[in-house]
């Protein structure tokens, strides 16, 4: 974020910031981001939804029709880009398009290509590894949603199967195949349970020097209790 905002002009810099929280908290591929509409946006839409707010791309992966939810603060964002920065675009080169995300000098719609040049360009700016891309962002969004689904389940005592958070992360996602990230959540669920494992180790550790440290009080206590007894006597 603050590598665009210091980089480029303001409606530059608010349209791929925008573009970045759309990977990040939506993980929409980058074909699909470029596809949406300011239609898809209306004020009464929104008006309508609760937490979350359904967006159905035009553009998707093997010409699914799959919806999205995201969340109805990301789709006020927006609604806010739509009415702020964009018009201002709009006004600068008199372009028609209903398309979301515009070209800033020709007006026309930002193409999934020009987005990912974009965001690789800022990528080596930044030293970031090599093939850190837009797309990376969508993974992200994916490994998130996995170790959510794997904390909220096992905190409710539901289902936490390979097979049950793959159909979720699967329509996330918008894969076709639910088996596709049967790997990926392996891995993270095996690392959570690593994690947890080392996690109870080191409470424990504590507790033993907890309990170390009381039992030394306690003798202490004992002698002189002890001792107090034959002052007495």
């Amino acid at each position: 974020y603050r590598y665009f905002i210091s980089s480029h002009s303001s409606e530059v810099a608010e349209r791929d910031c925008l573009i970045l929280r759309i990977a990040f908290e939506a993980g929409l591929r980058v074909a699909s981001t470029a596809s949406l509409k300011t239609t898809d946006f209306e004020a009464t839409l929104i008006e309508r939804s609760g937490d979350n707010f359904t967006v159905r791309p035009s553009i998707q992966k093997f010409g699914m029709a799959n919806s999205f939810e995201i969340s109805i603060n990301l789709a006020v964002s927006i609604k806010e880009y739509i009415e702020g920065s964009r018009q201002k675009i709009i006004r600068k080169v008199g372009s028609k398009t209903n398309n979301l995300f515009l070209d800033t000098i020709k007006g026309s719609n930002l193409l999934p290509t020009s987005i990912s040049s974009n965001f690789s360009k800022a990528s080596k700016k930044l030293g970031l590894p090599y093939r850190s891309g837009i797309h990376c962002w969508r993974g992200l969004f994916a490994e998130n949603l996995i170790d959510f689904e794997i904390d909220a389940r096992t905190e409710l005592g539901f289902d936490t199967s390979v097979e049950s958070i793959g159909l979720v992360v699967s329509k996330a996602l918008g894969h076709s195949n639910p088996l596709s990230q049967q790997r990926y959540i392996r891995s993270l669920r095996n690392r959570q349970k690593s994690s947890q494992a080392f996690k109870h180790l080191q409470e424990v550790a504590v507790l033993r020097q907890e309990l170390l440290h009381t039992s030394k009080t306690c003798e202490l206590l004992r002698k002189e209790i002890v001792e107090l007894t034959k002052d007495k006597t």
